[in-house]
């Protein structure tokens, strides 16, 4: 990465169109300063800290400094590219070369697991004419204006102002690391777990209301007997009879579950249909929905914060740190049948985390991650 690279990150950032990888590099470097006690901040700072931030990557990079977030061992290959390591520091993760900070340290996976931050609120706003706004990095106010209605940010989350003739859609995504709760234009609320999409009308007109998701949402819906609000998820069809319900259905999970947390709510699969009351799931396995008891704490753990794992086994959990952490999970053959109970906070960095597997027995080690990803654990048998 070259020092023009770097400045490009940090100009997008500072200008709200940073991706969240972007993001989690820029952010992980103010926290280490602060931890360092390089940058102390007053109240009244705080609320511009991303202009104090810049000012001092930009000088830690123009002045050549290697700044170390942990005692490294240097050797004179640093002091011949001194610029180039000081970025990589400043990013901290998702760089090849941080592998060969993570050798250098010790202990080694716990340096590199805990420069990787949790995710955190965040998504992105796909508006009908094309145009796509990064929401957490705006201001409270006016953000943009599509067709006839007026998109305000009021409190954290999207409000419409207006109303059109046509059918608009909007969508909101989130990216790995990123989760975010919205209100729509029926007062119904959505939340989006990492990795994810909702698409929706600006206006719900005509006998139903109709949105389409990917990922893992949970809804709490305002009901109205004269016109139905209904969930399109790939094949299926949820319908809210008075509910408050979770689906997850990523790609990579083996099933699409539908868990209502209140009411009842109705499944459709192709000619199937099944009615789902309160505690209970429904699922799809081998052509056939079925309908089973549910644990709605843990169906809806993610949104209060928790990591819930409790019967789940090792693939499961790695899924849910690879879609939060922004990691990629590899295993290694002959591993041992782990059996997981309890959880831990969302808000943890991945070392926190880790140490919940390793109380399991589970045996892991850390490399440097590759594309988007900024690190790969990999779990041993």
């Amino acid at each position: 990465m070259t020092k023009q690279a770097i400045n490009e990150i940090l100009a997008r950032w500072r200008n709200g169109q940073a991706t969240a990888q972007e993001e989690q590099m820029v952010e992980a470097w103010y926290e280490s300063l602060v931890a360092s006690g390089e940058i102390e901040l007053s109240d009244a700072q705080k609320a511009d800290w991303k202009t104090l931030i810049l000012q001092r990557i930009e000088a830690s990079i123009d002045q050549e400094e290697v700044i170390a977030i942990a005692p490294v061992h240097r050797v004179h290959f640093l002091k011949r590219i001194r610029w180039v390591a000081a970025a990589v520091l400043i990013l901290l993760v998702g760089i090849a070369y941080f592998s060969w900070f993570y050798e250098a340290a010790a202990p080694d996976k716990k340096i590199l697991a805990s420069a990787i931050a949790p995710g955190k609120e965040g998504a992105k706003l796909k508006l009908s004419d094309g145009r796509t706004l990064l929401i957490d990095s705006l201001a409270d106010g006016l953000i943009a204006e599509d067709g006839d209605v007026k998109v305000y940010k009021q409190n954290g989350q999207i409000v419409y102002v207006g109303k059109t003739d046509e059918l608009v859609y909007n969508e909101i995504v989130t990216d790995k690391g990123r989760q975010w709760s919205a209100q729509l234009p029926d007062g119904s609320t959505v939340w989006l777990n990492a990795a994810s999409s909702l698409r929706y009308p600006l206006q719900f007109k005509g006998k139903e209301r109709m949105v389409a998701m990917t990922g893992e949402a949970s809804f709490n819906v305002v009901h109205n007997d004269q016109q139905p609000f209904r969930v399109q998820v790939r094949d299926q069809l949820v319908e809210d009879i008075g509910t408050e319900f979770n689906i997850n259905a990523y790609n990579n999970e083996a099933a699409i579950v539908t868990t209502v947390i209140e009411g009842i709510a109705s499944v459709q699969q192709g000619q199937q249909k099944v009615t789902v009351a309160a505690g209970k799931q429904a699922s799809e396995t081998n052509g056939a929905l079925t309908v089973t008891e549910a644990d709605t704490d843990k169906a809806i753990a993610w949104r209060k914060g928790l990591f819930n794992f409790d019967g789940a086994d090792i693939r499961t959990v790695g899924r849910q740190l690879e879609r939060w952490y922004n990691i990629e999970v590899v295993y290694e053959a002959n591993l041992p049948n782990y059996q997981f109970g309890g959880g831990t906070y969302r808000n943890n960095n991945l070392q926190e985390v880790l140490k919940v597997l390793e109380l399991s027995g589970v045996k892991f080690k850390l490399e440097a991650g590759g594309g988007t990803t900024v690190a790969k654990l990999i779990v041993l048998p």
